[in-house]
């Protein structure tokens, strides 16, 4: 087996595909709260609403996902979303790599089984996320590509909590050896998840020209289905990475959530 971006977004789409409701329901809760954030604010900014929504497509499969680049830009319900958006990844990347694992392997887990498995990891999962998203962001800042290789090399930490129940520095030097000699190929994840995102983007804008109504549901939708799709992607690349550069099975990777 050899580690490729093409197979990885294939399979992640399969996954999700056969858990969409289950995985949507996950999604939908731990989002909650970035979701009502969105809500409160789209009164008063409907346009700057969709503009939030679509850079969630842009930035589809990043649990350590960058901010835009010029801070002065968010006002204080802008970074709060921001910021329960990246937690919120982090949390759903950990509960959906149980649920991932149990998928490829052909059977199914429950919602709450699923569930407990993340937030069992919330602290270092919390703080592996917000660590990320200010290292990513730095280094966006510095000529854009130190922000892209380190997104590259620790691009399946989260998973690496999930399963190993290490803490935060663990989990990025693990991250950082698993994706060894393979960040190339991560980058051009990266890609596929970016136009996949631009696409629901532009399904947004759609329904926003429609009604706004509509384009906050759809906006809802969303950022469930982006967060979803990301988590998944993060769970298979960890585990395509377990299996070749250590000839991990995948019963062995369910067997230790037991």
């Amino acid at each position: 087996m050899q580690f490729s971006a093409g197979s990885v977004f294939t399979r992640s789409i399969g996954v999700s595909l056969r858990n969409f409701i289950p995985f949507l329901i996950i999604g939908l809760i731990i989002y909650a709260p970035v979701i009502a954030v969105q809500v409160a604010l789209a009164p008063d900014a409907p346009v700057n609403e969709l503009a939030g929504a679509f850079d969630e497509g842009r930035r589809l499969g990043a649990s350590a996902q960058p901010p835009r680049a010029d801070p002065g830009f968010f006002s204080g319900g802008e970074l709060l979303d921001l910021v329960l958006g990246t937690v919120a990844q982090g949390l759903l990347a950990a509960s959906l790599a149980y649920a991932t694992f149990r998928s490829l392997q052909g059977e199914r887990a429950g919602i709450g089984e699923a569930m407990a498995k993340g937030f069992g990891v919330i602290l270092p999962v919390i703080g592996a996320s917000i660590l990320l998203g200010i290292v990513i962001t730095l280094g966006l800042l510095v000529l854009i590509v130190p922000g892209v290789i380190l997104a590259c090399m620790y691009y399946v930490a989260i998973p690496a909590i999930a399963v190993e129940r290490i803490g935060v520095g663990a989990a990025l030097a693990r991250s950082a050896l698993l994706t060894r000699g393979h960040r190339g190929s991560i980058f051009v994840l990266f890609l596929l998840l970016v136009l996949g995102g631009l696409g629901l983007g532009a399904i947004l804008v759609a329904a926003l020209v429609a009604s706004p109504t509509a384009g906050l549901i759809v906006a809802a939708l969303v950022t469930a289905i982006v967060g979803i799709v990301g988590a998944v992607t993060h769970a298979v690349a960890y585990h395509d990475l377990r299996v070749v550069k250590e000839g991990v099975s995948t019963s062995t990777l369910v067997a230790v959530f037991d």
